[in-house]
């Protein structure tokens, strides 16, 4: 089974994508995390998200962003797939909805974005929970975050790009979500 949260950056997915494997993982069920604690357990998919946060590349091009994005998700997703982990519950801190949610965000029709995903042929999800939350709390909430761990003004890429693009993708999440109902 396959489960994946998505939400803004803020919204709770990893702490609740957490809560989950800890408590199946307590209660006897396989769980597998792609990113335990927030981290890719994926050399290549670490790499990858280095290469998006990074804010020397501010000028990547939306297309090329939104390909590496996917391709990161289904490079993380590699090691927790076969016949090793038949049976367990794979749980993903973020899979394609939201990049996608992302790439359109930034522009991106919806046709490209749908032949990105057809591609990458990355399984679907048996559930895909939307932890939504206001933007701005959302915002705070990754500002508090900064703080607590002492990097305050480090800034990533997508971060870069400010309010209106956390705004227009919770909204592109709230679309997909209406439509799978």
């Amino acid at each position: 089974m396959l489960v994946a949260f998505e939400g803004i950056d803020g919204c709770g997915k990893t702490f609740l994508s957490n809560m989950l494997a800890r408590h199946l993982q307590e209660h006897g069920v396989r769980a597998i995390h792609v990113r335990p604690g927030g981290v890719h357990g994926e050399r290549l998919s670490r790499r990858l998200r280095r290469i998006l946060r990074d804010t020397r590349n501010a000028d990547m091009k939306a297309e090329v962003e939104a390909m590496l994005y996917v391709a990161r998700e289904v490079q993380a997703l590699a090691p927790a797939r076969g016949p090793a982990t038949d049976g367990a519950v794979v749980i993903c801190d973020r899979y394609l909805h939201g990049h996608a949610a992302l790439a359109l965000a930034r522009g991106i029709s919806s046709e490209r974005v749908d032949a990105l995903l057809r591609f990458a042929a990355a399984p679907e999800p048996d559930l895909i929970i939307l932890v939504d939350v206001p933007e701005r709390l959302g915002h705070l909430r990754r500002r508090i975050a900064k703080i607590r761990e002492l990097r305050v003004g480090q800034f990533a890429r997508k971060g870069l790009a400010g309010a209106g693009l956390r705004l227009r993708m919770r909204r592109h999440l709230l679309a997909a979500a209406a439509n799978l109902r």
